[in-house]
């Protein structure tokens, strides 16, 4: 069996979206820049540990569009980037993780 370590991400995003509307109502354009809440979660295949972060700031970019389908639905997709870094400790050994990644998203949005 192959020792592989699984790595998992548990977090919460604040932040602000800067809408770009255009002549074409039927779609908008987007950009948000915000923190991170979150803790990275390391286990592996093996059990050997399975150790959670504490929680700490990060930061995402993001863009997309958002699709108008009519007046009270549309589509949202998205890219976003984000980086969070914390430290777990494993065995008595304090080691940095780095999670810096892109997302791509497709969300379908309801307005009241």
């Amino acid at each position: 069996m192959r020792n592989t370590t699984r790595l998992s991400e548990s977090s919460f995003v604040f932040g602000a979206e800067l809408k770009f509307p255009f002549e074409n109502k039927s779609v908008n354009y987007f950009a948000y820049v915000g923190g991170v809440v979150g803790r990275i979660h390391l286990q592996d295949a093996m059990n050997t540990f399975n150790e959670k972060s504490d929680f700490g700031f990060g930061w995402q970019l993001g863009a997309g569009a958002e699709f108008r389908l009519d007046d009270q639905w549309s589509l949202k997709p998205d890219v976003r980037y984000r980086s969070l870094t914390q430290d777990i400790e494993i065995r008595a050994a304090t080691i940095d993780v780095d999670l810096n990644y892109i997302s791509v998203g497709l969300g379908l949005v309801r307005k009241f």
